[in-house]
């Protein structure tokens, strides 16, 4: 903003010219705002004189007229006063600081365990009626919206509850009129058949409180009075004999010693399953047969694969990680399995994953790597056998990652698309088969802030269609172009 003469720059460019008079009367004039210190239409008027008592004694509080004795007398109470807790946010309170988290450890503890909630965000509407401009969601931003309808809220609680969840958290955006308080209130309803809240009583812990306290008293005893340790040991003994006491059936002798050899693991053949959450299981291949359909539809990666095999995870932070099918549980088709991040050392809070395959078919053939800055290459598979359990797959530039990798031997074009809509397709042979720590070379010539968005692998003579804008795009119709080359804007 130019303060001398009020000229706004954010937006301004990328706003119809009603919304523009509003944005700019909004941050020109104070009285077409919404004091949020004021209920608004339809609210519940409460009058209450709380606020002006706070404030009232916040003017009156005086930090340095307490004391470390004053500090010691709040921290002694079982209940604090008023003035404890004054006195506990005064300057003296400064050197107890670690006998005050202690304290307030134990207070929450009593009150509410040690149980910690943790919930499953979900957007049904992103409507909204604000203009924060710190959000995404604020009337003035250009974006789609939406508002899920209860179809849909009930598909996608189903969803998240497949995989175990049982807490969840509902989001909207701000607006009374897309998501009034009925539209929240049936939301909630269908959410009553999906999930739960599982709480600790404070009086149960205190149950185990007390008997663990009881358990430790005797303890103590045992270890030390040596009467009560031999009556200990007495019972025990006599438990032993009387359920094991029997007449010795075998003899004692000299014998040479036995040699025993480790069985071997039968190898057999398995089918691996991923969902889009990261969890893994293995199932048996007759039970992959007799539910082929619904595995291909509810799994990202369906693939079969040995049991001594091990399993390849790449993400998009050029990271390699391998888990051994036999550590991966071998369950029916209706179970959950694990999250990858439990199996190694793959992290979904930092890394997504692109590609999976079993180690025997990476090995067997050429990946082609590509990345958000346009650069790409080919790695023989054989290269990723490693005996550590991660390792870097390729080398990146500080400010780059990996949008797409895959197995392309049997593929013989590729297809860059950036993120502003151009479409680059070129012969595979063009891209350098380089060692996995290499650069590569640059796959697609990128202007401004433009990225790699995805890529494809095609064989020329079969067509391969995507969607795009809504509709479907051909790939082969694509110009065969030269690499290093800026491509083609499909006119759609």
């Amino acid at each position: 903003m130019n303060e001398e003469n009020q000229v706004y720059f954010v937006d301004s460019d990328k706003l119809p010219e009603e919304a523009l008079k509003r944005k700019h009367r909004l941050e020109q004039d104070p009285t077409f705002r919404t004091n949020h210190m004021e209920y608004m239409e339809g609210m519940e008027v409460i009058r209450s004189d709380i606020k002006d008592k706070v404030e009232e004694a916040m003017k009156a509080f005086d930090y340095d007229a307490y004391t470390a004795g004053d500090v010691e007398r709040a921290l002694s109470h079982e209940t604090c006063s008023i003035e404890d807790f004054k006195a506990l946010l005064s300057p003296a309170a400064a050197p107890y600081l670690e006998v005050m988290a202690r304290k307030a450890e134990e207070i929450t503890k009593n009150h509410f365990g040690n149980t910690v909630y943790i919930f499953t965000p979900l957007y049904i509407a992103n409507y909204c009626q604000n203009y924060c401009i710190y959000c995404g969601f604020n009337c003035h931003n250009k974006i789609r919206r939406a508002k899920l309808n209860f179809e849909q809220i009930e598909q996608e609680m189903q969803a998240i509850a497949a995989t175990g969840l049982e807490e969840i958290l509902l989001l909207t955006g701000e607006s009374r009129k897309m998501s009034d308080v009925e539209y929240i209130g049936e939301a909630c309803k269908i959410a009553k058949k999906y999930f739960k809240l599982i709480g600790l009583e404070i009086d149960a812990l205190m149950k185990e409180h007390e008997e663990t306290m009881k358990n430790i008293a005797a303890y103590e005893d045992i270890l030390n009075n040596y009467d009560s340790m031999a009556a200990v040991i007495m019972g025990e003994l006599d438990q032993i004999k009387k359920e094991y006491g029997s007449k010795r059936k075998t003899s004692i002798e000299n014998a040479e010693e036995a040699v025993y050899e480790e069985k071997k693991m039968e190898e057999t053949e398995v089918c691996f399953l991923m969902d889009r959450f990261g969890y893994m299981r293995l199932i048996d291949k007759n039970a992959y047969e007799r539910n082929k359909d619904a595995a291909h539809a509810e799994s990202r990666y369906v693939f079969t694969c040995m049991n001594t095999d091990k399993i390849c995870i790449f993400t998009d932070t050029g990271k390699l990680h391998t888990v051994k099918a036999e550590d991966i549980p071998l369950v029916r088709f209706r179970d959950k399995g694990v999250p990858a991040d439990n199996l190694g050392n793959y992290d979904s809070t930092s890394e997504q994953i692109l590609y999976v395959a079993p180690l025997s078919q990476v090995a067997a053939s050429t990946v082609l790597f590509v990345t958000e800055n346009g650069m790409c290459k080919l790695v023989k598979g054989e290269e990723f056998r490693a005996s550590k359990r991660t390792i870097v797959s390729t080398k990146l530039a500080e400010d780059d990652r990996l949008v797409f990798v895959g197995a392309a031997d049997e593929m013989d074009q590729v297809v860059f698309q950036s993120e502003k809509g151009y479409f680059l397709r070129i012969m595979k042979t063009e891209i350098s088969v380089t060692k996995k720590n290499a650069m590569g070379v640059r796959g697609m010539k990128l202007t401004g802030e433009d990225r790699i968005h995805h890529a494809y692998l095609l064989e020329s003579r079969q067509e391969y269609a995507i969607t795009y804008h809504d509709k479907p795009y051909v790939l082969n119709k694509v110009k065969l172009a030269k690499r290093d080359t800026k491509g083609v804007k499909p006119r759609i």
